[in-house]
């Protein structure tokens, strides 16, 4: 199956400044199955879910072993590919 014949999977770069309101904001767009918010530093992603009941689900992931699955799309993300070319602060 074609990416576009899944639900809308958005992704966001998002840094510790983006306020509360904005997040809300691409929550409310209706057809928006996975919303991604991806750190700059440290390797953490934040994951909205929708859920068959109304609202959504949030996920963390953190550190770069983790991987997000994201069966709307049939794929797996590794952190560690997210954050390929990064150089963390240490």
């Amino acid at each position: 199956m074609a990416f576009t014949d899944f639900m809308w999977l958005a992704i966001a770069r998002c840094f510790r400044y983006i306020a509360v309101h904005d997040r809300v904001a691409y929550l409310t767009i209706k057809p928006l199955q996975v919303l991604l918010f991806v750190e700059s530093d440290p390797p953490a992603v934040t994951v909205y879910r929708r859920k068959a009941e109304g609202g959504f689900a949030l996920e963390y992931y953190a550190g770069l072993d983790d991987t997000i699955f994201l069966p709307e799309i049939a794929a797996a993300l590794p952190l560690a590919e997210l954050y390929e070319r990064v150089e963390f602060a240490s």
